[in-house]
């Protein structure tokens, strides 16, 4: 059974309760929407990401091909969730 993505609402909802515990699955949920081609998703799922910091190190590997999309916004994302 195919997983669904979670929407940009939910991907904000993890970010704000800051519970790196949720690293590993929006990682998952970057991986899946870009097997999809949901580039807005991805960008989503990336603001989240960058709001946990340094605790979001397990999603480096995630992260970094990201910087290197063709979408400027999806690119940007993850610029910031590196820093």
């Amino acid at each position: 059974m195919a997983r669904r993505q979670p929407p940009p609402a939910l991907a904000s909802a993890l970010g704000e309760l800051g519970d790196p515990a949720a690293v590993p699955a929006l990682a998952d949920a970057i991986r899946a929407a870009v097997q999809h081609k949901r580039w807005r998703t991805v960008e989503h799922v990336l603001k989240a990401l960058a709001s946990f910091g340094d605790r979001a190190a397990s999603a480096l590997d995630t992260v970094r091909p990201r910087t290197e999309a063709d979408s400027a916004d999806v690119r940007t994302a993850a610029a910031a969730a590196l820093w």
